[in-house]
């Protein structure tokens, strides 16, 4: 059915929408949805009161507490980039799961406390996550590990973790082969969940700042593709069994200068094979040299113009995963205020 008017809002007092209510409403180019604490929907895709609502922009209203169960499963024409905003508390369980039209990135709002099973399973548009909850829930297991929320065909290679963040959720990433590039933990994080990050083949680097006190059982285990962890803290993490299992045996840990020893007799940290000291508290002395002057400024540019450079991860001052003028800068403005 063709409508005239090409935008549908729910109102915040709407608690109940029944099935295939909007179902074929293909005219329509944008959906806000207002509703507060509207029920769950049917489990049902076919039945799903959004199913054939026409290519279109999905806006979540600034006082949505709760995003329903099976909210929009099944429904592949909602397009554009996805923010669930701070209001949110709860993802329920399969909501956005198949929504595979939705390009570009996922934003996930600082209050949300709790992710439901599935609830963005085979979202395979996304190219980029970006999650500001400060203190959500474990993930649970249901049935297996594709019950996580980006367990299976959620395809997006890049994840930001917000500043605010305090703990990142057991099987938060579990499974998600398709995230690449280096991962940094922000330093509000205290807590790495038991699985966190498990069979993560795509990161090639981790950094870990000295804020994390406790990383869970298998939190990186299977994270094949390492090829450089860097731990911020000068008392090591205290890492739970297998928190690193099977990460390559070739893959050098780096820690701050004068602290090797303290790693090499900490449990689960002693697994790397080869464990090298920096002076990880100035990221400025790039060459780790314990002095920031024209040798560091040189080894940015080297990094910039992508020349042979063994630096390249230490490169990014400013840990944006870019390295760039900004980061130069900053190195720089070191030199000239020291």
């Amino acid at each position: 059915m063709q409508l005239p008017h090409r935008l549908l809002t729910i109102p915040n007092s709407v608690t109940e929408i029944g099935s295939s209510a909007f179902s074929g409403c293909s005219g329509f180019s944008k959906l806000v949805f207002n509703a507060t604490n509207c029920g769950d929907f049917t489990s049902f895709s076919s039945s799903n009161p959004f199913v054939g609502f026409g290519g279109a922009e999905l806006v979540i209203g600034n006082g949505v507490q709760h995003i329903p169960s099976y909210f929009l499963n099944g429904c592949t024409n909602f397009t554009g980039s996805l923010t669930i905003g701070n209001s949110v508390a709860e993802i329920g369980i399969q909501a956005f799961m198949g929504c595979s039209g939705f390009t570009g990135s996922l934003t996930i709002g600082n209050s949300v406390a709790e992710i439901g099973i599935q609830a963005f399973m085979g979202c395979s548009g996304f190219n980029k996550l970006v999650f500001n909850a400060t203190n959500c829930d474990d993930f649970k297991l249901e049935y297996n590990f594709y019950s996580y929320p980006f367990s299976k065909n959620f395809t997006a290679t890049e994840v930001v973790i917000g500043d605010n963040v305090q703990r990142i959720p057991a099987n938060f990433l579990y499974g998600c082969t398709n995230f690449m590039g280096s991962l940094t933990i922000p330093e509000s994080v205290a807590t790495i969940g038991s699985s966190a990050f498990k069979n993560c083949s795509g990161f090639t680097a981790v950094r870990i700042p000295g804020t994390v006190t406790i990383i869970g059982n298998s939190a990186f285990g299977e994270c094949t593709g390492l090829t450089k962890f860097i731990s911020y803290g000068t008392t090591p993490a205290s890492a739970e069994p297998y928190a690193f299992n099977n990460v390559p045996t070739d893959c050098p840990l780096y820690v701050p200068t004068g602290t090797s020893q303290t790693y090499q007799g900490a449990s689960e940290w002693s697994g790397f094979s080869t464990i090298i000291e920096r002076n990880l508290a100035v990221p400025e002395d790039v060459n780790s040299d314990n002095t920031v002057d024209i040798n560091d400024v040189n080894e940015m540019l080297n990094c910039i113009l992508e020349r042979q450079s063994d630096n390249r991860d230490f490169a990014d001052i400013n840990s944006d995963d870019k390295v760039n003028v900004i980061d130069l800068n900053e190195v720089i403005e070191y030199i000239l205020n020291h």
